[in-house]
């Protein structure tokens, strides 16, 4: 199974006001699905400016949580219907 990316975003840190700092350094914030250690699976890869990278791996359950909480904030902000 190849290496696939299903999302890259680039993330803005959020400011003392509480909104996303448009001059701080971003985060890119990646989605990936994989058989790098021997079974498929979903890697959330975070890179910071300063060449710092951090990878989870999501098991099914995980993956379903996080779509099913992304789902919902999105539709309660009205950015879905």
């Amino acid at each position: 199974m190849a290496t696939t990316s299903y999302v890259l975003e680039i993330l803005s840190p959020v400011g003392q006001n509480g909104k996303p700092d448009p001059y701080a350094p971003k985060t890119t914030f990646e989605v990936i699905v994989s058989s790098f250690s021997g079974e498929p699976l979903i890697y959330l890869r975070l890179a910071d400016p300063r060449g710092g990278e951090r990878a989870f791996a999501l098991g099914k359950d995980q993956a379903i949580t996080l779509h099913d909480g992304l789902t919902r904030a999105a539709a309660y902000l009205r950015y879905i219907d």
